[in-house]
C-alpha cells in the first residue's frame, strides 16, 4: 500500500517542482470524510499538533518515484483506515 503526491500548490497559484506526499498529523476526527494511514517513513517536515501539516519531499529516505508518473513520488504505509 503505498500514498503519494505531486508538487504542492503555492500561495501565488504556482506548483512546486519538488513532488512531495501531504498529509496532517494526529487522528481524524469522527465528523470528518478521509484517509488515516500510518507510515514508519520519516517525515521531511512536520508540525506534530493535532492538523499540523506533515509532508514527505522527493529525495528523503524511503521516499519512492511513482512508476508511471515522473511528477509524483510515494510512500509506504504500514496501516490504512478510510472513514466515511
Amino acid at each position: 500500500m503505498q500514498v503519494c503526491g505531486y508538487g504542492a500548490r503555492q500561495s501565488g497559484g504556482g506548483v512546486s517542482s519538488i513532488p512531495s506526499v501531504k498529509a496532517y498529523f494526529g487522528t481524524l476526527p469522527p465528523d470528518r470524510h478521509g484517509i488515516e494511514f500510518t507510515t514508519s517513513v520519516r517525515p521531511t517536515s512536520c508540525n506534530p499538533t493535532q492538523g499540523g501539516n506533515v509532508s514527505w519531499s522527493q529525495g528523503s529516505a524511503g521516499v519512492i518515484p511513482h512508476p508511471n508518473d515522473p511528477d509524483m513520488v510515494c510512500i509506504t504505509i504500514d496501516t490504512i483506515r478510510l472513514q466515511y
